[in-house]
């Protein structure tokens, strides 16, 4: 922050909300103000990625990576989150193909990871706090030695399975950069993301990027002082918390090739023998299909206007004169508006 500035009022970033702020000030909520944060609570998820993301902690801090013939503990690390946190993998969705991903990535992620040597130390969800900055941010992994700096971010989604990383990713890397320059005093030899999908990819990034961190500076002013656009953008919007309730996204949404969501009144919920519901929406432009849904209480939100978030279209758009074919994901999410 700028000298002279009393920092006490001032919302602390974490690379996630600095991204938002330099993207859509809209989105950007629940900033904390005062003495630095806590720590995050470990995850109790039961979704794949947060079981991907427990198993490589304790896949890590067990020293299984140091050892290329312990590669093949990682999937017994997921089975055994899964296991303590009472779910069975085949139950959950995309559980058997997150497992594959994880025996095929393991090696290449131990690979990387050694490069640090021997004598490198490996330190998992690594929460680092700039005061001066307001900046504060928990890396996923951090692999300090002689060699250098690894600051590796774990990806189980599509958000970096891209062949160019998004540069909400990018944003969130270099506020991670300049965290561990900050904090540590020694810039990264390696700043990247490893993708379940796609293995790691590194980035160029400065530890010091002055211009980054003065935007973030008046960007975060304007924040305060309420000046929050909403600049809709389908890798901004899409696990977005006031993503329900947001009309400029929804009027964005329409006009998106890759829309992942639909709105309408619902007008049907059917729910199979397995548990899974199909939603049956309707709108100006004609009805939709929603199948594979999760959860309860689809049958209170008949008849009310909904919006259905973070799902694939199973049909092309314009294909067919009958209603659409959606199919929800691991991600999906329900929501009424305007009631």
């Amino acid at each position: 922050m700028k000298a002279g500035v009393r920092q006490s009022g001032v919302p602390w970033l974490s690379p996630t909300s600095a991204a938002r702020l330099l993207t859509c000030p809209a989105s950007v909520v629940g900033l904390v103000t005062g003495p630095p944060p806590r720590s995050p609570a470990p995850s109790t998820g039961t979704s794949a990625g947060a079981l991907a993301h427990a198993a490589l902690q304790r896949w890590v801090m067990a020293d299984d990576w140091r050892y290329g013939d312990r590669d093949g503990a990682l999937v017994d690390h997921f089975h055994a989150v899964a296991e303590a946190r009472k779910v069975a993998v085949a139950a959950v969705m995309n559980g058997r193909v997150t497992e594959a991903r994880l025996e095929q990535r393991a090696s290449s992620l131990g690979e990387l990871m050694r490069q640090a040597g021997a004598d490198a130390t490996a330190e998992a969800e690594v929460t680092l706090h700039d005061s001066e900055r307001r900046l504060w941010g928990t890396l996923d992994l951090l692999i300090t030695s002689d060699r250098g700096v690894w600051l590796i971010d774990l990806k189980s989604g599509m958000d970096a399975a891209q062949s160019l990383l998004p540069a909400v990713i990018l944003s969130q890397l270099s506020i991670y950069s300049h965290l561990v320059a900050a904090v540590r005093g020694r810039a990264p030899t390696w700043v990247g993301v490893f993708s379940l999908r796609q293995g790691a990819k590194q980035v160029p990034v400065s530890p010091s990027d002055l211009g980054l961190l003065g935007l973030l500076d008046e960007r975060r002013s304007a924040w305060m002082a309420h000046d929050r656009p909403a600049l809709p953008a389908p890798e901004v919007c899409r696990y977005c918390t006031r993503r329900p309730g947001c009309d400029p996204h929804w009027i964005a949404l329409r006009a998106w090739g890759g829309a992942d969501g639909v709105e309408g009144q619902l007008l049907r919920a059917q729910t199979a023998e397995n548990g899974r519901t199909a939603l049956l929406v309707q709108n100006a432009t004609g009805s939709a299909w929603v199948s594979n849904m999760r959860g309860e209480g689809f049958q209170e939100l008949v008849g009310h206007h909904v919006r259905v978030m973070r799902i694939r279209r199973r049909t092309p758009a314009g294909q067919s004169s009958d209603a659409a074919q959606w199919q929800a994901t691991d991600s999906s999410a329900i929501a009424s508006v305007g009631d």
